[in-house]
């Protein structure tokens, strides 16, 4: 074992036996002088910032102070979201405060993740909003806007799947605007989209089952009706969904009085001018905030964040960029950063780590199979465009980030499930850009062509016709797509994707370069995580698997091309602040790069804590690839037991492994500032 490691261990050993006494204490109800000196020692020493909040909560419970537990509550699941623990005592907070969905909600999470019966908390079959959060913690984080249903037939419980078109996804803040699920059409027959949510809400279709059907959320109010104030020289337009098919809505300004028969779930917008309108139905309709049109000077009238999911972008660098022409040329006129990693191997935890700058065991984002929420400390991007004054519209994503709050800050959000194909971004994008000259825009499109999926989606015709058969049938139907093997089918299909969407990103940054100006928007373009298609050996942070992109081009951008500079997808966060100006309340873990005046890294880190597998750690510098492994598997909450691990260290250019002690210290002192906050030693 290192000495850094031993050294951790030791530490470890001392916070635990300090921690244990006085969670014996709390639970005695003694919370005297000792305790409070204890506490103040646990906060000097404790690696785990969850433990300390977690002791306040429960001297404040013990006062019946519970609105003081809750808030300490929240700090501690803040730096540990998953324990039983947390969980219990939670619910226990939310009962005596009479928030009855927040108490059925962490009860649920003990009984899903802790295998008991549902039963054991006494299911309220005649309160649908206490059975909806736990039909939402039934599901996992990523499967939005769905939830379990619960309901009695032939004298038993049963449960089935639901969506939650028409319907509001939270209660809270029931007086002002609330998220509402509506349906997106683009341009196709008026009610149809409701009609199908409900066929497949009826046959309880799983959520994959909804791969190609789009919701369409809104921040609304429910209102029978509603006055729109225009000051003179000000226009806003009104977006409006019924909630039922041909529902008539009358719209009155003066003696000018019209309706028309509104679209079951389906939001239409309506300008308004200088003046009063009264919005009236006989029905209640669904309202969103008025969007208030005009530019600011201190804002670009475009800023575009592309996430390319999968993109990877060192294997796109050993092919000689040769399947991006377009994203190549128009980013050779800003900034391409060619020895850029990402923090995870998948999307759920990168996304999370995107969009706040932190690596994912300080956002807690990590377990795809928990329903938790990312803390409210971290602004996410979206929220930071918002406060700057942007209309911010999520034009097409999965769903990975909407219940867990990590695409919170938007106006507008369109998701579906699994696929989020490059033809529908690129035309939902210009579509858009085209109706909202009249406001400065943060557009938000998740693509991912470039992602290999597994065998459940359909093949490109080009990679079906290309090959023969026996290359085209193998052997891997349900394989994970971090585990998808090299092979000629996985190979050409992936090429191909990226060949495509690359065909009609061209079609969108033409459309950009056409419409504006080189000083009014900015462009950056980035992926989460790479592929695995492509090695040879099977490690889950190989230079392929973790190798992405990052991208950017616009206002202020250097003209720069293809940089070497070592930066990870974090950096984008401090990126867009040093483009935009962001209010950080909190330390971030992004660097700004060096090409942008900063400081720049010395180590792109990529992680992969996935529990009930083995926690892997990718330190790379200039030189040298580090891994470390551990031999325990990762623990539900994200908690690692470290006593037993291996450290291999490799040269970056001929991957010659590398036994220097004076290298594997370094690396080592690195390693252990990553892992300090969820290692144990048992």
């Amino acid at each position: 074992m290192d000495k850094c490691i031993q050294d951790l261990a030791e530490g470890w050993r001392e916070e635990k036996e300090l921690y244990d006494l006085l969670l014996i204490l709390s639970q005695r109800g003694i919370f005297d002088a000792d305790f409070q000196l204890g506490l103040t020692q646990l906060a000097q020493i404790a690696k785990d910032k969850s433990r300390v909040p977690y002791l306040q909560a429960q001297e404040c419970y013990a006062q019946k102070n519970y609105q003081e537990a809750a808030v300490f509550m929240r700090k501690a699941l803040q730096y540990r979201g998953i324990s039983y623990d947390y969980w219990n005592f939670m619910a226990q907070i939310c009962q005596q405060l009479g928030d009855i969905e927040g108490q059925y909600y962490w009860a649920a999470l003990v009984t899903v993740h802790g295998g008991e019966s549902y039963a054991s908390i006494n299911l309220p079959l005649d309160n649908p909003k206490a059975l909806r959060v736990v039909g939402q913690a039934r599901l996992n984080p990523c499967s939005m806007p769905f939830y379990v249903q619960f309901y009695e037939q032939d004298g038993k419980l049963t449960d089935a799947y639901g969506n939650l078109a028409g319907q509001y996804l939270a209660d809270e803040n029931e007086a002002g605007y609330r998220d509402f699920c509506g349906v997106y059409n683009p341009r196709q027959c008026l009610n149809a989209r409701a009609a199908v949510a409900s066929l497949l809400d009826d046959a309880h279709f799983f959520p994959h089952g909804y791969t190609d059907f789009p919701f369409d959320i809104m921040r609304c109010r429910e209102e029978k009706q509603i006055q729109v104030e225009c000051p003179p020289g000000r226009t806003c337009i009104v977006p409006i969904a019924a909630q039922c098919a041909g529902q008539p809505i009358y719209f009155q300004s003066g003696d000018d009085r019209k309706g028309l028969p509104a679209d079951k779930w389906e939001f239409a917008y309506f300008r308004c001018e200088a003046g009063n309108t009264v919005i009236s139905s006989e029905k209640a309709f669904h309202v969103a905030e008025p969007i208030w049109l005009g530019h600011d000077t201190r804002r670009k009238k475009l800023v575009l964040n592309i996430l390319t999911d999968g993109l990877p972008w060192q294997a796109v660098k050993k092919q000689g960029y040769k399947s991006v022409p377009n994203i190549k040329r128009f980013f050779s006129k800003g900034v391409i950063f060619d020895n850029n990693f990402s923090v995870s191997e998948f999307t759920y935890p990168a996304l999370a780590a995107i969009e706040t700058g932190c690596y994912p065991y300080r956002t807690q984002i990590f377990n795809d199979n928990v329903a938790t929420k990312l803390s409210e400390v971290f602004p996410v991007i979206s929220e930071q465009m918002k406060a700057l004054g942007y209309y911010c519209t999520n034009l097409l994503s999965d769903s990975a980030g909407l219940f867990n709050g990590v695409l919170r800050g938007f106006d507008r959000s369109i998701p579906q499930q699994l696929t989020c194909q490059a033809y529908e971004a690129v035309e939902r994008c210009i579509e858009h850009l085209d109706a909202w000259t009249e406001v400065d825009n943060y557009v938000y499109l998740h693509i991912s062509d470039a992602h290999p999926f597994s065998t459940n989606i359909k093949l490109a015709p080009y990679t079906q016709v290309s090959l023969p058969w026996q290359e085209r049938i193998l052997d891997e139907y349900g394989t994970t797509s971090v585990h998808k093997k090299r092979n000629a089918l996985n190979m050409t299909e992936n090429q191909y994707s990226i060949a495509h969407m690359d065909r009609l990103l061209g079609w969108l940054f033409d459309y950009i370069e056409e419409h504006y100006a080189e000083n009014e928007y900015i462009v950056n373009l980035y992926s989460d995580h790479g592929v695995s298609v492509y090695d040879k050996d099977n490690y889950l942070l190989s230079e392929n698997q973790s190798g992405a992109a990052l991208m950017v081009r616009g206002a202020g951008i250097p003209h720069l091309g293809l940089v070497e500079e070592l930066t990870s997808v974090l950096d984008l966060y401090p990126l867009m602040d040093k483009e935009l100006g962001f209010t950080i309340p909190c330390k971030t873990d992004g660097h700004l790069p060096k090409a942008f005046g900063g400081q720049g890294r010395r180590y792109a880190v990529s992680m992969s804590i996935y529990p009930g597998q083995t926690f892997k750690l990718c330190l790379r510098d200039e030189k040298y690839e580090f891994r470390l492994e551990t031999k325990a598997f990762t623990q539900m909450s994200g908690l690692v037991d470290m006593r037993d691990y291996s450290v291999h260290i490799y040269r970056r250019d001929n991957f010659e492994e590398v036994f220097a002690e004076e290298i594997r210290s370094r690396f080592m002192g690195e390693a252990v500032k990553h892992i300090q906050s969820f290692a144990v030693f048992e």
